[in-house]
């Protein structure tokens, strides 16, 4: 069970509402007090899953007379609280409640502030990014060049390719099109880096000739950049630690580009055309998967009102998407059939 303590800094007259809204959502344990005259503090324990309603509830946008509202993740709570559940005889239980006891339909997830504000920082283009898409993209050189997998591993490990992608596919979701604007902006930036630094690199190298060819894209590919997509959007809805499933995601992504920079720098013209074509549509895979998933998880805007330019987006960018996975899979299924692999 993850708690989060939350904090409400509200005029001192919306006491009685604000406690209404947190004994109404089940908030394991609520204390207020007076900051200062005229405006009070109030705090209260609650599960994760429940942080959304209440932030929807208590939004300062929504409601004139609180401030601020603060969500801080409880890493340990002692003694040990446990969640009150009503003790009902199983006689007097209505068919709605024994269903409602098995909901596997519904996500459990963080609240979409947090989501919000962890891929936020992700698509920030810092000093530190471009650092990191550098060293991954030697490191992979090293690894694809030697033939060595552990290398390539390791390379995968520290390529940020998870974010930008997530934040893309969650800003598409919400309709927050400067979130998709600085999304694509890094994601850009990143693969010309990695992609211009293997260039260069195959172009000095002699050994590219010998680096196994990227034949045609297969339906494993795209499985596998459908997996690595939903697995990344999951754990981080779910407040873990997505430095695992970054792996992932760069194991679909980075060894194809870093490929495809080698062959063209080499002048291997169809080869090179063969990875890069497999690393877009690993690309849009991750995007559609991401999209589909924070969709089904019932991540949606602020206001009811900018729901339908969300909607009209979401749409926009899934056909999109899916246009160009076909044109992609037409081609490298066409230069296959010519022979050209």
């Amino acid at each position: 069970m993850s708690l989060r303590l939350i904090e409400i800094r509200a005029e001192e007259d919306q006491e009685e509402k604000i406690r209404e809204v947190l004994e109404e959502h089940k908030i394991v344990g609520v204390h207020g007090f007076s900051m200062r005259e005229g405006q009070l503090l109030i705090r209260g324990l609650l599960l994760s899953e429940e942080a959304e309603p209440v932030f929807d509830a208590l939004d300062p946008d929504k409601q004139s007379g609180i401030h601020q509202v603060f969500l801080t993740n409880v890493e340990a709570v002692i003694p040990k609280i446990e969640r009150e559940e009503e003790e009902e005889e199983p006689a007097k239980k209505t068919e709605e409640e024994e269903q409602n006891q098995i909901n596997l339909g519904r996500f459990v997830r963080i609240s979409k502030e947090e989501l919000r504000n962890d891929v936020q920082g992700s698509v920030k283009l810092t000093l530190n990014f471009v650092l990191l898409f550098v060293l991954s993209a030697i490191v992979a050189g090293i690894g694809i060049l030697k033939e060595n997998t552990a290398i390539v591993i390791g390379a995968m490990v520290i390529a940020p390719f998870l974010g930008p992608n997530v934040a893309l596919a969650f800003g598409t979701t919400v309709g927050d099109l400067k979130m998709v604007r600085n999304s694509l902006r890094t994601a850009v930036v990143g693969t010309l880096i990695a992609f211009g630094i293997s260039v260069v690199w195959g172009y000095i190298d002699t050994g590219v000739s010998n680096i196994e060819h990227d034949i045609f894209i297969e339906y494993r590919d795209i499985a596998l950049a459908l997996t690595c997509g939903f697995a990344g959007v999951l754990s981080l809805m779910m407040g873990q630690a997505t430095s695992l499933v970054g792996v992932m995601v760069a194991a679909a992504l980075l060894p194809p580009l870093m490929r495809a920079g080698l062959f063209l720098g080499g002048q291997l013209w169809v080869p090179a055309l063969n990875s890069f074509l497999i690393y877009m549509a690993n690309i849009i895979c991750v995007n559609i998967a991401g999209i589909v998933t924070f969709y089904l998880a019932g991540i949606r805007p602020k206001f009811w009102w900018e729901e339908k330019t969300a909607r009209k987006h979401r749409v926009r960018s899934m056909l999109i998407w899916l246009i160009m996975l076909l044109l992609l899979a037409g081609m490298i299924f066409f230069i296959r059939k010519l022979g050209l692999s």
